[in-house]
């Protein structure tokens, strides 16, 4: 499952649906008592990586607290980040898109701003 999010947003609300990914999440937390995942954020490559790496780890952050604070046990969820070490959308593909507006461009871009979540254990025990 992946939550998009803006760029310099750190709010679980319905816009891109990053509310209802992360309602899922939650889900599968309940339905599966032994995972635990990762939480890598993700940024665009407007920034310096420094900037990136503080606001992907924000990112990353924001939703682990919120799944805790729904009951999950904190140590069932690693907040990580990866800055814009690994954009879905990478420069040189931003770049060969000449014919798009600035506004799409960034748009594109702005796919990179993201959480991701994978599973790196099936063995918690509280």
């Amino acid at each position: 499952e992946t939550a998009f999010i803006e760029c310099n947003t750190f709010l679980i609300d319905d816009q891109n649906n990053v509310k209802d990914s992360v309602d899922y999440l939650f889900t599968v937390f309940q339905e599966n008592p032994g995972i635990v995942v990762e939480l890598a954020g993700h940024c665009d490559l407007f920034e310096s990586e420094r900037k990136n790496r503080n606001c992907g780890l924000k990112r990353a952050k924001t939703i682990k607290e919120y799944i805790v604070d729904n009951g999950v046990n904190k140590r069932r969820l690693v907040a990580t980040t990866y800055g814009s070490k690994k954009p879905l959308v990478k420069k040189e593909e931003i770049a060969a898109l000449k014919n798009l507006s600035k506004a799409d461009l960034e748009k594109i871009a702005l796919r990179n701003n993201r959480v991701t979540v994978q599973v790196i254990s099936f063995d918690f025990e509280p």
